[in-house]
């Protein structure tokens, strides 16, 4: 990306959101749902089969998949460009997974609140990635 600090900038953009999304999702939300569930706070493969098991989150292998991703684009340890750009590629296809475990936590937090439920955030539909 020499000579185009514009693309650079994205892709850097592009790189932390993703890495805070994952963090923030697996480190804050995940274990504060548990607690609310009024669960024992667990280890984080612990808390992820549990959500596996809700059906919030469509599998700890993806999960792992993703933080794998993560952990490539952050850290920057990729020099060789195609294996940079199928590793942005593949990252993009992972995007739906943040957006998946928001709209089902989403749902499954409004669910009980239903009726009262009006200004509840929207699920964010995936056609917009």
């Amino acid at each position: 990306m020499e000579g185009k600090p514009e693309l650079a900038e994205r892709v850097y953009t592009f790189a932390a959101r993703f890495a805070r999304t994952q963090d923030k999702a697996g480190d804050k939300l995940i274990p504060k749902l548990g607690r609310q569930m009024l669960e024992a706070p667990g280890s984080v493969f612990g808390n992820l089969n549990r959500m596996e098991t809700l059906r919030l989150l469509s599998t700890v292998a993806g999960w792992v998949e993703a933080r794998n991703f993560r952990n490539l684009l952050v850290q920057g340890y990729m020099q060789d460009r195609d294996e940079f750009a199928g590793a942005l590629y593949r990252s993009h296809k992972l995007v739906s997974f943040p957006v998946q475990i928001y709209n089902g936590l989403t749902e499954y937090v409004r669910a009980p609140f239903e009726p009262t439920a009006n200004d509840w955030p929207s699920a964010i539909r995936e056609k917009l990635l």
